[in-house]
Parts: structure tokens; C-alpha cells; sequence
């Protein structure tokens, strides 16, 4: 590997990093003899796939719940303590940042919110 090759990959790690809080970076070592790059603590809360519908027989990929309020009527895992939401779909995961789902659902629910 060249220098600039590994400009680039540092680059895209750092750029990668950002995404993530409480992210730390491997050592040189680290990263030579054990090939890892980054690790992350982040609290990620884990959607499944859901069904759009009680009744449908088959889950709906396309398709998410976003709970406000729980059944209680308190905030809901929308305002949890997780750091990012990771929403299954049948082939791989979309896992958003909690503070740009809150913007989203607050700028399609104005004047509907708790």
C-alpha cells in the first residue's frame, strides 16, 4: 500500500467515524495485527420488520412504525436513550441517527405532537 492509498483510508475511516458517537480508533498496532479500525459505543435500538397492518399476512420491508407515545402515554422509544435506530429490511439494515428521525417526524407532524 502506498502513502496515498493510505491517506484515502484513513480519510474514509475518519469520514466513516462520523457517523457514530462515542467512536475510538485502533492503534497503529491494533490496526496492523488485530485489522480493526474503529470501535464504537452507541446505544442502537433494533427495529424489526413489521407487518402494515394486524391482519396482513406478510411483513412490510417498505414500511416502519415510528411510535410517539407508548400505551402508557409517555414518550416512547422515539425519545429513548438510544443513540441511532437500526430498521430491518429483508436484505440489510437502515440504521438512522435518532436526532435527524426526531427533525423528520416533528416536520411531518407539526402541530400533531405530544
Amino acid at each position: 500500500m502506498n502513502n496515498k492509498e493510505f491517506t484515502i483510508g484513513k480519510l474514509k475511516e475518519a469520514d466513516f467515524a462520523k457517523l457514530f458517537t462515542g467512536v475510538t480508533a485502533s492503534s497503529k498496532k491494533e490496526d496492523m495485527y488485530e485489522h480493526w479500525d474503529l470501535k464504537i459505543e452507541t446505544k442502537i435500538d433494533v427495529k424489526s420488520l413489521k407487518k402494515q397492518a394486524r391482519e396482513d399476512i406478510t411483513y412490510n420491508e417498505n414500511f416502519h412504525w415510528v411510535e410517539l407515545k407508548n400505551v402508557r402515554g409517555k414518550l416512547s422509544w422515539l425519545y429513548g436513550d438510544a443513540d441511532y435506530f437500526a430498521f430491518e429490511t429483508e436484505d440489510y439494515w437502515v440504521v438512522v441517527e435518532k436526532k435527524a428521525l426526531q427533525d423528520f417526524i416533528e416536520s411531518k407532524c407539526k402541530g400533531k405532537l405530544i
